[in-house]
């Protein structure tokens, strides 16, 4: 019987190319790849090599290559150009011009070369990036938006990125998400860095907060306080929604509040323009009352620009204002830039000041005309009607001092004792460096942060008492009418 050799033939080795398959799977699971995501799943029974890709390309096959293959060319042409340094710029810039005419591959060789700048590590070849400028010169028209940001990206040119942003009132990153290019990088945050300076020339509010939403809170924290110390409190009050925002993120009465994330020059800075913003709306206010010369009578006239007056001596200290007005004066809320609010049954516009532990309440005329002052810490309502009511009335507001608070006139020298209330009672001082106070005549107008203003005379004083008696009188009806007389009984005026 014949026995046979038992014939052990080796499984042959697979031609698909283990490195290839590997980066495909890789570039789907990468976001840095997302643009990717779409190739196709292939079935290729002959798999070529990368010389035989960059053979088509100095062909001019390029119409040939898969999309598959274009990445495997890509991801490994650096490696490439190491063993063909003489035509390693040559073979990139073919793969430039093939990009002119394949929009596929424009926009992932576009990606990569964002990437590229902005990785420590090296993403495409060196010759690839250099080569660039072949498609600058070539491309369409349509192209020049998205050539300009990737040459501030690889330039490290970081403010020009940020002033392409803001060009198209975009934030760097809504820049680079509209241009199809990777938006989560580096370079984004450092262009961000110079948002603020940018914004003191195109004065684009809006924009300038949203890159504010944008950044870390450490770089935040940062760029607010580089806004607060270079705009000054003047121009910076003329942006409304930024104060506002100041306000609510960094101001010092605001729950949450970064505010000691600040620098102490920030600080400062950020007080002086809340009240600026705050005191140009009480000017205007009174500005547009007084431009019609025949709707008040003369007295009235008097007590709006001696509300003015005093008041513009405090016009660094207010930390927010809301305003009240009658139905007569509706038209004010047309001309004004805040939201105000209407009572149909007031005789007169009111403004609540929030001095941050004191609540003043400003009657601007008529019979009455008082001024109401509420310690915060006194009572959670104080604040919470002040400010936060939304159908506020003047009987609302004066309903408040059965909390407490207190009650100032506006009868003759009324700014003098105004001003030693504010001062000696509540640590309120006229804006820093006052030494005249502005409202009252030069002979009276000396201002000492001590002292305050002179005392006046005997027979001015004798003069005020006699003034008061009416006053508190014709206040007394006046809060009896409204059935809140009792809230006078301790005689809480001063």
């Amino acid at each position: 019987m014949m026995s046979f050799r038992i014939l052990s033939l080796e499984q042959p080795e697979s031609k698909q190319p283990a490195n290839l398959l590997k980066l495909a799977n890789n570039l789907r699971n990468t976001q840095q790849f997302t643009q990717l995501y779409n190739l196709p799943t292939i079935e290729i029974d002959a798999w070529r090599s990368l010389d035989e890709i960059i053979d088509s390309i100095q062909l001019g096959n390029t119409n040939q290559i898969t999309r598959l293959e274009w990445v495997y060319c890509l991801y490994n042409k650096a490696q490439w150009d190491l063993e063909n340094p003489e035509i390693s710029r040559e073979t990139s810039a073919l793969i430039w011009q093939a990009a002119l005419t394949n929009l596929w591959l424009q926009k992932t060789l576009l990606w990569l070369v964002v990437i590229n700048s902005s990785e420590s590590q090296q993403i495409i070849s060196k010759s690839l990036v250099e080569t660039f400028s072949i498609f600058v010169s070539q491309a369409k028209q349509d192209n020049s938006q998205i050539i300009q940001i990737i040459q501030a990206i690889t330039k490290g040119n970081y403010q020009q990125l940020a002033l392409l942003a803001g060009k198209h009132n975009l934030t760097p990153q809504e820049l680079l998400n509209n241009a199809n290019l990777p938006s989560t990088i580096p370079t984004v945050h450092q262009a961000l860095n110079h948002v603020v300076r940018i914004f003191v020339k195109n004065k684009q509010s809006e924009w300038l907060l949203r890159c504010f939403e944008q950044m870390s809170q450490e770089q935040q924290c940062q760029q607010v306080n580089n806004l607060l110390i270079t705009v000054s409190a003047e121009q910076g009050s003329r942006f409304v929604s930024v104060v506002e925002w100041l306000r609510q993120n960094y101001g010092p009465r605001t729950i949450n509040s970064r505010w000691y994330e600040l620098s102490q020059k920030a600080q400062s800075a950020l007080r002086q323009w809340i009240g600026a913003a705050t005191w140009g709306d009480f000017e205007k206010l009174i500005n547009l009352l007084l431009q019609d010369q025949y709707r008040y009578p003369e007295r009235e006239k008097s007590q709006l620009e001696s509300r003015k007056g005093f008041w513009s001596n405090y016009s660094d200290r207010f930390e927010r204002l809301r305003i009240l007005i009658p139905e007569s004066t509706r038209w004010i809320s047309q001309e004004l830039t805040r939201d105000i609010d209407i009572d149909e049954s007031s005789p007169t516009e009111v403004c609540i000041f929030d001095f941050g532990d004191l609540f003043i309440v400003e009657f601007f005329r008529g019979p009455g005309s008082e001024m109401l002052l509420f310690k915060r810490d006194q009572s959670p309502d104080f604040e919470k009607t002040l400010f936060e009511s939304r159908e506020l009335s003047i009987i609302e507001i004066r309903r408040l001092l059965r909390f407490g608070g207190k009650i100032h006139d506006h009868v003759y020298l009324w700014q003098y004792y105004a001003e030693k209330l504010l001062r000696t009672q509540n640590r309120i001082y006229p804006n820093d460096g006052t030494r005249y106070f502005q409202g009252l005549p030069a002979f009276c107008n000396r201002y000492s942060r001590a002292t305050g203003l002179p005392v006046p005379s005997p027979d001015k004083q004798r003069k005020r008492e006699e003034n008061l008696v009416s006053w508190y009188e014709n206040m007394e009806r006046l809060y009896r009418r409204l059935g809140i007389e009792k809230f006078l009984g301790s005689r809480d005026v001063l």
